[in-house]
């Protein structure tokens, strides 16, 4: 009987967990999204500012190595 109690107490934790769990993975599936240009149409002008320097800085990082390897 003590382990039926128990299992309700937690269940809320859990439930709060698995929600939490899930709306990171959705976030990083939008922030991924936005970088490939995709769904932009809900982006704010300072995010599209901020998504153009992420992918300008990544594009320097790549010829940087681009430069090393050759």
């Amino acid at each position: 009987m003590l382990y039926t109690k128990e299992i309700p107490t937690c269940m809320p934790e859990m439930e709060q967990h698995m929600q939490l769990k899930g709306f990171l993975k959705f976030e990083i599936l939008m922030s991924y999204w936005k970088l490939l240009g995709q769904r932009l149409g809900s982006c704010s002008f300072e995010e599209l500012q901020e998504i153009g320097s992420q992918l300008e800085q990544s594009l320097k990082n790549v010829r940087a190595r681009k430069v090393c390897n050759l």
